[in-house]
């Protein structure tokens, strides 16, 4: 038989293994962290300029409503 302290351990190599393993795990991110928040700051931002060219969109529509419904109004008044 072979003395007990020529024996490897297997335990003591696997742990060694995790470690290795556990070293080369990417470092998880909190929460809130300041790439999603900058991610959100930019949609956020990109939501604000749909939002105003939209409404710039309406205003000119509107306009362009108003103004044909004043020439209707003139319309019917010169027919009556």
């Amino acid at each position: 038989m072979t003395p007990m302290s020529t024996v490897p351990a297997p335990h003591l190599s696997r742990a060694s293994n995790s470690s290795k393993w556990v070293a080369k795990m990417p470092t998880p991110r909190p929460i809130g962290s300041i790439d999603e928040r900058s991610i959100d700051g930019e949609r956020i931002q990109r939501e604000i300029e749909e939002y105003n060219t939209l409404s710039q969109q309406v205003m000119q529509l509107t306009k362009v409503i108003s103004e044909s419904m004043e020439k209707v109004r003139a319309a019917v008044q010169w027919a009556e």
